[in-house]
This record gives C-alpha cells, structure tokens and sequence, in this order.
C-alpha cells in the first residue's frame, strides 16, 4: 500500500510541474493529491481523465500543424489584436540633443528573410564601409537595447504578432522596411497600423527610398562601396556587340503569373525569335552565374517584364540585364526614366502591340549603330547591384531634430494608395507599316 501511495504522488509530482508558478492551481491540485492518497476509486477516476485530455490535446495538436498553413490564417493574422494596448513611455535616460554627436542605435528587431544583419552588417563598420557623409551610427541584434535604440526595424515579411516590442519608447523611430509589392504580401496586423512613423522600402515616396536588393545605376565619380558584397567587374560592350548573334532571351522561374507576363510573351514570339529559359519554356541555362554568362555572349536583348505591376516596383531584372551588356526589355507599373536613362532600355508599354515591339527589336538588330546608342550610358554610370545609400541617408535622418511623424494606417498607404495593374494589356492589331517580322 505505500508503495502504491509513493507512485501516486510521484505521478502527481510530474503533474504538477506545469502548475508550479500559478497558486490557484496548486492549491487545486493539493486538494487532489489529498483524495488520491486516500481514496482509489478517485485515483482511478482522475487518472482517467488525465488521460483522455492528453490524448486530446496530441491530436488537436497534430490536425493544427504549423506546417498546414490554411487560408484563414491570412486574415486571422490580419485581425490579431493583443490582450492590452501597446504602451509608450518616454525614454528612460537623459534627452541627448540631436546636434551633440551621440551614436545612433538602429536595433534590427526581425530579421531580413534570413539575415539576422538586413545583408548590411552591425556595428558601426557598415556606414563606413559604404561612405555615408553621416556614419555615426550602429546597428544591433541585441534586444537589451531597446529603450536605447532610436530606431527599431521590422522587415514585413518576418513581422510575428507574438513576438513584438512590449513597449514603444516615444523618441524611437518605428521603421516598417519592405521590397515585397503589395499584391504578395500579407496584410500588416490592425493594431500595428498607427505604430509605425517612417517606411523604407523601394517606393519613391517612402521616407527613406532604399533600393538594396534590386539594384540602381549611380554616376561613376559617386559610386558608393557595397559593404559584405563583390560588384562584378565593368565589362567591354563594345567588344561583345559584333560576337551577340541571338536576338531575345527570357529567364524566369515563376510560370504562370497572376498578371499573365506569359501570355505577352506568347503573343510576342509569334513575331520575333525568344528563348525562354527556366519554368515559362523548355531551355535551361544552368546557374545564375551561367546564364549571366549566356546572356553576356549570346543574345542582345533580354526581357525584364515584372511579376508584379504595382507602382515603382523595378526589381534587379533591370540592373542584372544592364550590368551583363544586354538591352533590357521592360514592363511595368514604374516611370523607368526615374531608375535609369531612357536610352539604356526598351519600354514595352511605349509600343501598342507585341507585334509592334518585334519590329522595332529587329530594327535595332539590323542597324548596329542604333543599337550601340543603348550602351552609351556606360559613360556616365555604374550598376550598383547592392546600394547602401538607403542605410546612408536613414543615418542622416536619425541625426536631425525629431520631428512628430507617424502613419495612422500604414497599411492603407503600403496597399491601398498605390497603383496595382491586375495583368499585362496590349493590343493584337497587326500593323502594316513593316513586313511580318522573321525568325532569326
């Protein structure tokens, strides 16, 4: 009998352990232990029902794994509103005038994808490294310093409602930071849409406009140096040009699109030759490094049409075609005079049909004088594939008097004042001021 009695208070011993830290409950379970020393039919009873609830709470678990991600979970993260209100205080140190040369403290809240450092770097050698005229700052991981920070970043894409700052010190600078386009991302929880006062994304009317993973072009006296990335070497264009005998290629790996890219493309190669690689077509170039390479020696154009047609969104298909020596065909929902000389590329949307657009690629391939004019921006400007000056000019902001800013809806601006075409549009009138084009 004691010996039975002994393994009833070890089990409940077990049992209790997840209770430990609440008094409600242990006094609950005292009461229990009580009944179970004396009495077995309780224990019996007890145990039961111990049971039943463990093998309830395995199988809720497993119907509910975070791997099955269903829709409703796209709304319900929208709709997410924490027990309490996000409280503000004010700092918990002495106020620094902001002319007084005080170190700024960006602390990187989320991650970037999977860079715990956004791709830029902590500490304070990032803003050196990439020549910031204001460099008198640092970044950090280090959660210890938030009331100390005067920045605190949250990349859209890896924002967990469970997992956010308990307080908001009111001299910080809440920074929402995001190259997904609006039409790919989820929406921002409601109670985070007025906690954030500046936007660093790719949009030209964002507070601070970065441009980091996409790329720009920057004149060649200028140019900034990219901490933690090798921009390649500038290539001849002129000695390419006479060895390009292949006229358009296509790289992509997305196929279909919710905007129909593909379908332009279709239409197209009817009128022109196109070599589509990747999950749109039949052809394979091997790695990235591989088909930059093909690209380099093969072919003069290639197309850079955006997944996405939102305002401003000008991915690195732009900058990786110009950096490789090809002229990029373009399209999308951007004035691409603001991201690159005019003679650098070909609008698509200038032409209003494919059929239209075919003729003039082939002008260009028969006259190699005009086609060298799309390379005369090589005088002038740099690819930048990875520009830091986003990091530069946040630095700079962060050393001005502070001024009261903050958006009372952030998502509405992010997804709701912007332009979002739903698919490519052109026309398929046959024009008849040039003969139907030939495949080369």
């Amino acid at each position: 009998m004691e010996s039975q009695i002994n393994v009833r208070q070890s089990m409940l011993e077990k049992m209790k352990r997840p209770f430990k830290n609440n008094r409600r409950l242990n006094r609950y379970w005292n009461s229990v232990q009580l009944n179970l020393t004396r009495n077995s039919g309780y224990y019996a009873l007890v145990s039961s029902l111990m049971c039943l609830c463990l093998i309830g709470l395995r199988s809720n678990t497993e119907f509910h794994d975070h791997d099955e991600i269903d829709s409703e979970l796209h709304y319900s993260f929208h709709s997410w509103e924490p027990k309490k209100p996000m409280e503000i205080r004010p700092r918990e140190r002495r106020a620094v005038d902001p002319s007084d040369g005080e170190t700024k403290i960006i602390l990187f809240w989320t991650k970037y994808h999977g860079s715990a450092s956004f791709d830029f770097g902590l500490g304070s050698r990032p803003f050196e490294s990439a020549g910031c005229r204001v460099s008198n700052c640092k970044t950090t991981t280090d959660r210890l310093l938030l009331n100390e920070s005067h920045a605190v970043i949250f990349h859209s894409g890896n924002l967990n409602i469970s997992d956010m700052p308990p307080v908001r010190f009111d001299h910080q600078r809440w920074i929402f930071y995001s190259f997904t386009s609006p039409v790919n991302l989820a929406p921002i929880p409601k109670f985070l849409k007025d906690k954030f006062n500046w936007t660093m994304t790719y949009r030209r009317d964002s507070d601070i406009i970065h441009r980091y993973p996409f790329g720009a072009l920057v004149a060649s006296k200028t140019i900034r140096k990219s901490y933690g990335k090798t921009r390649p070497t500038a290539n001849s264009v002129q000695r390419r040009i006479p060895h390009k005998k292949k006229l358009v290629a296509w790289i992509t790996s997305t196929c279909p699109t919710s905007v129909r890219r593909e379908n332009y493309v279709r239409h197209l190669a009817k009128h022109i030759s196109v070599d589509i690689y990747g999950g749109c077509g039949h052809k394979y170039c091997g790695s990235h490094e591989q088909c930059m390479k093909m690209l380099r020696e093969d072919y003069k154009f290639v197309l850079a049409f955006e997944n996405s047609l939102c305002t401003d969104y000008v991915s690195d298909k732009l900058y990786t075609a110009l950096e490789n020596g090809v002229v990029p065909v373009v399209y999308g929902e951007a004035d691409y005079r603001a991201y690159a000389p005019s003679n650098s590329y070909v609008n698509a949307r200038d032409f209003g049909s494919p059929r239209e657009l075919a003729e003039y690629l082939w002008l260009l391939h028969q006259n190699d004088h005009l086609y060298q004019n799309y390379f005369a921006w090589n005088q002038d400007y740099i690819v930048d594939r990875f520009p830091t000056d986003g990091w530069c000019n946040l630095c700079q902001m962060l050393h001005k008097p502070m001024e009261s800013q903050a958006y009372s809806d952030v998502q509405r601006w992010w997804a709701e004042e912007v332009t979002c075409t739903s698919n490519y549009q052109f026309s398929l009138n046959v024009s008849n001021s040039i003969e139907p084009v030939m495949h080369n």
